[in-house]
């Protein structure tokens, strides 16, 4: 296998959403895990202006350059809301010329449940069992 199809199958097969859009944010490359997150597939997403996240984040990418993080819910093809944490990264050609963004995302939900649960595990220690004061 030449090491440019390794790499690409590397990348299709990754439980990582990513996907790439031109300067106009329509969609142009969108791997199998960007399809298993979202529930939307290849066909679907590919020519289609990027919906997941607010236009902002990645316009403002495109235009000064500068890469971008946040978390935010997404909304998947069933209805069905998905805190994920995303990152939009330039892609420059030609030397300093934008053409694009690249947009990495992955569910975060269980994380999230998982800090709440150790919060709620820090209060009930802090509580005395027998005086049930802090």
């Amino acid at each position: 296998m030449a090491k440019e199809d390794f790499l690409k199958e590397a990348i299709l097969g990754l439980d990582l959403g990513i996907c790439s859009v031109d300067k106009s944010n329509k969609i142009n490359y969108w791997n199998k895990g960007a399809e298993s997150l979202t529930g939307f597939s290849n066909r679907e997403a590919v020519g289609k202006k990027f919906w997941l996240v607010k236009d902002e984040l990645i316009s403002r990418t495109l235009s000064d350059g500068n890469q971008r993080e946040a978390e935010i819910n997404i909304k998947k093809k069933n209805g069905k809301g998905m805190l994920v944490f995303l990152r939009v990264a330039p892609i420059r050609e030609h030397g300093d010329e934008i053409t694009g963004a690249n947009v990495m995302f992955h569910d975060v939900s269980s994380q999230i449940v998982l800090i709440n649960k150790i919060k709620d595990l820090e209060r009930s220690a802090s509580i005395d069992f027998l005086t049930q004061i802090v």
